[in-house]
C-alpha cells in the first residue's frame, strides 16, 4: 500500500473513531443527566434565582410528570422536547437538596394513571389516530395541588419560569393584594365570552386582585395600586391616591396619548363615527403636582431607530411610531429592565423628569435621541402612511418609563367632598415614610394583541409571550410588591436573535422609498400648478373640455409618474435581492461552519499525532 493510501486510511479511521467518541460522549451524558451550555444567556441551565427560589423552599414538594411514552404516535418533536421537560425537573430536584421528588408517570390508556391524571386537570392532545396523548405536570404540596395542564412547545423559552412560579405560589402562605383600575373594560364578558387582558390573568395567579374601577374604597388593603388608562379622575379619587401614597402604598400609571385600544373598543360600543371626536389619551390631571415627572399626552413618540414594518393601505411601511425596542433602551442597573431585550411600544407618550429634592426618579426605558413627538390628531383622519410623512426627530432622548421612590406630596389638607367614600385608612398631611411610584407614556403596550399569543388546546387557553411586554408589567409588579425572585428567570431563553444588517437594510430602503415619493410628489405638485395656472388663462368658457396644451402636461406627468414608480420597484427588488443573498450566506455559514470545525480539529490532530509517532519512530530506529 502507497504512503499516501496508508495516510488517508488512517485518517478514515480517526474521523471514525471520532464520531464514536462523541456518540458514547452523548450517551453517557443522556445517561447521567450531563450538559454543557454554551448558549449566550444559558438558556439550559437553571438561573441563580430558581436556586435561591430552591433553597428558600419550606417544606416537601411532590412532582408528578406526566407523559405519554408509550404512544408509537406520539411525534418525534414532542418526545425531544419532554425529555427536556424531564431533565430540567430532574435538575429542579438535584438542587433542592431532597425537598423536591419527581416522579415519571405513562397514563396508558384506561389505566389509574390515565383516570388520576384527568382528576388532576390535565388536558390530553388528541393524536391524527384518536389516541390522547398527556403531556403535564402536578406539584403537590400537604393539601395545596397546582397542575400545569400542558407542557406546549409554544413556550419552551418560559419553561424554567412556569416551573418556578408553581413553586414559589406553593411557597405563598397569604397572596398579596392589588389594586386595578382602568377606564376600559379590561376585566373580561363572560356575556359574550371576551376574556379579560392577559396580565389580569397572569397577575390573578400569584395575587389577589381587587377591581378599584367602581370604588377606591379597596385601597387602603392593597399593597400596590395599578391605574391602566385613567381618565377623568375625580377629586376625591385624587385624594384617595395622594392618601394611599403617603400611607407608603406603591403605584404603577399606564397612561397613553393615543390608545388604540380605547378606540378600537368605542368603536364596537358606540357610532364608528363617534371616534374621530373621541379624546383617546389619559388624563391624570390633579394626580402628578409636584412629583417631578410631568406626562406628555399631547404628543406620541417615534424614532426610525427602532421603527416596525408594519401593513397599511399602501403597502408595507416601516413605521417610527410602532417601535419595536432592543436591549439597548433598557436600564440595565434596575431589577425591573435589566434582563428585558424586546418591547413593542405602540403609539405612545413619554415622561419628563425635572429635579425634585424629595423623589429620585430613574430612567428606566428610553429612546435613541434620533427620535421625534408628533401630534396625534391627526391619525384619526390620515392613515400611518401619510402620518409618517410629516414625522420629523427632534435629536431629543425621550423617556419612555420612569420609577420614582420618596416622600410624596401632599396637597389635600382635608377629604373633599366624596373623599371619606373612596379612602377607608386615616388622614395624614405628610407621607409617613418613602413610597414608590412607576410611570410609563403607553398603555397599548399591555393589551393583549402587543404582548401575548392565545392558543386553544382543549379547554385550556395557553398564552405565549410576543416579546418582554408582559415580562416588564409583571417585573415591575413583583419588585413593588416586594416578590423579586422571578424577575430575572422570565426574560431568560430568549432564541430569537434578530439579524441586524437586514433591519438596518430595511430601515435605509424606507429612506430611500420616501426620498422618491417625495420627488414624485413635488413633481405632481408642479404639474398641477402649471395645469392650474393654463386652466386660469381659457377663454372659451369650458369647465370639461382640455385644451391641447393641458393633454400635453397631463401626458408629460404620466411619463414621469412611471418613471419614479419604476425606480421605486427597483429600490424594492434590490432591498429583496441583498435580504435573500445575506440570509443564503447566513443560513450556509450555520450549517458549515460546526462540520467543518469538527473535520478540521480532528484532521489537524491527526496530523500533529502522526507526526509525534514519525518522530518517535525515527528516533528508535
Amino acid at each position: 500500500m502507497s504512503a499516501a493510501k496508508s495516510r488517508f486510511s488512517q485518517i478514515g479511521v480517526g474521523l471514525l473513531l471520532l464520531f464514536v467518541g462523541i456518540m458514547a460522549i452523548n450517551i453517557i451524558a443522556s445517561v447521567f443527566n450531563i450538559r454543557l451550555d454554551f448558549t449566550e444567556e444559558k438558556s439550559y441551565s437553571l438561573s441563580p434565582a430558581s436556586k435561591k427560589i430552591l433553597d428558600k423552599l419550606d417544606g416537601d414538594i411532590e412532582v408528578k410528570f406526566y407523559f405519554s411514552k408509550s404512544l408509537k404516535e406520539t411525534p418525534m418533536p414532542m418526545k425531544t422536547y419532554a425529555t427536556r421537560v424531564g431533565e430540567i425537573l430532574r435538575e429542579f430536584a438535584k438542587l433542592s437538596g431532597g425537598k423536591i421528588k419527581v416522579s415519571f408517570v405513562d397514563p396508558r390508556p384506561d389505566t389509574d394513571e390515565e383516570e388520576w391524571a384527568r382528576k388532576y386537570g390535565l388536558s390530553a392532545a388528541r393524536l391524527p389516530q384518536g389516541d390522547d396523548l398527556y403531556f403535564g405536570a402536578v406539584f403537590l404540596q400537604g393539601k395545596k395541588e397546582v397542575a400545569i395542564p400542558y407542557f406546549d412547545p409554544r413556550r419552551e423559552d418560559q419553561l424554567e419560569y412556569d416551573l418556578a412560579e408553581v413553586v414559589v405560589r406553593l411557597g405563598v402562605k397569604e397572596k398579596a393584594k392589588i389594586g386595578i383600575y382602568s377606564s376600559l373594560s379590561i376585566w373580561g364578558n363572560p356575556m359574550t365570552g371576551a376574556p379579560a387582558f392577559a396580565f389580569i390573568e397572569e397577575l390573578g395567579k400569584s395575587y389577589e386582585v381587587v377591581n378599584l374601577s367602581e370604588s377606591f374604597k379597596d385601597l387602603a388593603q392593597v399593597k400596590l395600586a395599578i391605574l391602566a388608562h385613567p381618565k377623568a379622575l375625580t377629586p376625591a379619587q385624587n385624594y384617595a391616591l395622594e392618601q394611599f401614597l403617603l400611607h407608603g402604598g406603591r403605584l404603577i400609571l399606564m397612561l397613553d396619548g393615543f390608545s388604540r385600544t380605547d378606540l378600537s373598543m368605542v368603536a364596537q360600543t358606540q357610532d364608528p363615527s363617534q371616534a374621530y371626536e373621541y379624546k383617546a389619551s389619559s388624563d391624570v390631571t390633579g394626580l402628578m403636582q409636584g412629583w417631578g415627572l410631568s406626562f406628555d399626552g399631547e404628543k406620541i413618540v417615534g424614532d426610525f431607530n427602532y421603527a416596525t414594518n408594519i401593513n397599511t393601505e399602501m403597502g408595507a411601511l416601516t413605521y417610527p411610531f410602532f417601535m419595536s425596542l432592543n436591549k439597548d433602551v433598557f436600564n440595565k442597573e434596575h431589577r425591573i429592565t435589566a434582563q428585558l431585550s424586546s418591547f413593542l411600544y405602540g403609539e405612545g407618550s413619554s415622561v419628563k423628569i425635572s429635579e425634585n429634592p424629595e423623589i429620585k426618579w430613574l430612567e428606566l426605558i428610553s429612546t435613541s435621541a434620533e427620535s421625534g413627538a408628533s401630534d396625534p390628531k391627526m391619525l384619526k383622519f390620515v392613515g400611518p402612511a401619510n402620518f409618517t410623512q410629516e414625522f420629523k426627530p427632534d435629536n431629543t432622548k425621550h423617556t419612555l418609563a420612569a420609577i420614582g421612590a420618596g416622600k410624596f406630596p401632599s396637597h389635600f389638607k382635608e377629604a373633599p367632598e366624596g373623599g371619606s367614600e373612596q379612602w377607608t385608612g386615616s388622614h395624614v398631611n405628610e407621607a409617613e415614610g418613602e413610597s414608590l411610584a412607576l410611570v410609563i407614556g403607553d398603555f397599548d403596550f399591555i393589551a393583549d394583541q402587543n404582548s401575548v399569543d392565545r392558543f386553544r388546546f382543549g379547554n385550556q387557553i395557553v398564552m405565549r409571550p410576543k416579546n418582554d411586554n408582559l415580562a416588564f408589567l409583571l417585573n415591575a409588579v413583583e419588585f413593588m410588591s416586594g416578590q423579586e425572585d422571578l424577575i430575572t428567570i422570565r426574560s431568560r431563553g430568549k432564541t430569537t436573535r434578530p439579524f441586524t444588517k437586514i433591519i438596518e437594510m430595511q430601515k435605509d430602503a424606507q429612506v430611500n422609498w420616501k426620498n422618491v415619493e417625495d420627488e414624485l410628489s413635488k413633481k405632481i405638485s408642479e404639474v398641477q400648478e402649471r395645469i392650474n395656472n393654463l386652466q386660469a388663462q381659457r377663454t372659451d368658457g369650458s369647465s370639461v373640455t382640455l385644451t391641447y396644451e393641458q393633454q400635453q402636461e397631463i401626458d408629460k406627468f404620466r411619463a414621469e409618474e412611471l418613471t419614479y414608480r419604476k425606480k421605486r420597484r427597483e429600490v424594492r427588488k434590490n432591498l429583496r435581492e441583498d435580504i435573500e443573498k445575506l440570509e443564503g450566506k447566513l443560513v450556509a455559514l450555520n450549517m458549515l461552519i460546526i462540520p467543518s470545525g469538527v473535520l478540521i480539529g480532528a484532521y489537524l490532530l491527526f496530523t500533529r499525532r502522526s507526526r509525534r509517532m514519525k518522530d518517535k519512530g525515527g528516533r528508535a530506529s
